[in-house]
């Protein structure tokens, strides 16, 4: 989703860091979501795209049959 300055690493977790970036996150909600619903309806068409190649009729799983 591109949030990677939400993200926390393992090595460096400190128990206020995730209450921090949910505080951050939650401030910057209104800005951030259509990049969100963006990359969702990316992710969407991927993968029906993907299961339209998998389950197609005449394909590798016809489960019509």
């Amino acid at each position: 989703m591109d949030l990677r300055e939400y993200v926390l690493s393992i090595r460096e977790f400190d128990l206020s860091l995730p209450v921090e970036r949910f505080k951050r996150l939650k401030a910057n909600r209104e800005t951030l979501r259509p990049d969100i619903q963006r990359k969702m309806a990316e992710c969407r068409k991927d993968i029906d795209a993907q299961f339209d190649l998998f389950f197609r009729s005449d394909g590798f799983l016809d489960l019509t049959q």
